[in-house]
């Protein structure tokens, strides 16, 4: 009972999935690829709600979790919640804000 839009999308690689957000204007910037990493992403982001970006981002290096951008915009999340149900991608966010995406394949240092 998928629509037409979800089983594009489910068609799509990462790339492609990527691209087409970024065409939207989008700052996709990594997708979550291992169950452990949202759970670790998760508690970070609930329970120390006074951590900076920056620290969170030391956090999740020293964890090995590929952390390499920040989606800045909250009207993103609807948008983000249907590319997660249409890929199988899990996403959390809820610190100051700000929504946060990491990639197991991303090369440190990678596109911000």
């Amino acid at each position: 009972r998928q629509s037409a839009a979800w089983q594009r999308a489910n068609a799509m690689s990462l790339e492609d999935l990527r691209a087409e957000i970024q065409a939207r204007g989008r700052s996709c910037v990594g997708l979550f690829e291992r169950r452990e990493h949202v759970d670790y992403l998760w508690l970070l982001t609930t329970y120390p709600k006074f951590m900076r970006v920056g620290e969170l981002r030391e956090e999740l290096v020293a964890a090995k979790v590929g952390l390499v951008g920040m989606v800045e915009r909250a009207e993103m999340v609807a948008e983000l919640v249907k590319v997660r149900k249409a890929r199988g991608v899990v996403m959390e966010y809820e610190l100051t804000g700000v929504l946060f995406w990491g990639g197991a394949k991303e090369r440190p240092g990678g596109a911000a």
